[in-house]
């Protein structure tokens, strides 16, 4: 949900950090198990602040390399570090 509020579409805007983080809370124990939301409250500022500053290439490159280390696809961008 975090991704769908937050990243541009070709129906809608992006949606700041703090109005996606208050949608999330609105959903807190009744959609989204709290465990989960304060977990997700902790690394949120910071995650957004990465992804925000990437390049389209870095985030695809980064999707690639998360792809082949949980599922061993051959996903893996080229000269990536495998680890």
């Amino acid at each position: 949900m975090f991704d769908a509020l937050t990243s541009v579409r070709p129906y809608k805007t992006a949606m700041p950090l703090a109005e996606a983080l208050a949608a999330i809370d609105e959903g807190n124990g009744r959609h989204f198990d709290p465990e989960v939301v304060a977990a997700f409250r902790r690394i949120a500022a910071a995650l957004y602040a990465r992804i925000a500053q990437a390049t389209e290439a870095d985030l695809h490159r980064e999707m690639r390399l998360a792809l082949y280390r949980y599922f061993k696809t051959a996903a893996a961008p080229a000269g990536a570090a495998l680890a």
